[in-house]
């Protein structure tokens, strides 16, 4: 079994969102590292993440690429 650890996307300042959602920025980087890791194969069979805004988005656009046969799940923080 492989484990893949992925970083949220860059995510905007707490002044602009008070939750810090994925930044334009961060959800381009997300998605283009998500399509990477499809085009590599990456053959996932959940994804986890914390309660975080940029986590979970993060988690949906990968999720959205690798097609995970369970669900995305939130994780403690």
């Amino acid at each position: 079994m492989a484990v893949y650890l992925v970083q949220h996307g860059k995510s905007l300042p707490k002044d602009i969102d008070p939750d810090q959602g994925l930044s334009e920025e961060g959800v381009a980087e997300t998605k283009r590292i998500a399509d990477v890791a499809a085009n590599y194969g990456v053959n996932v069979s959940h994804i986890k993440h914390s309660v975080k805004t940029r986590a979970h988005k993060t988690a949906e656009i990968f999720a959205s690429a690798l097609n995970p046969q369970g669900a995305s799940q939130k994780s403690a923080d």
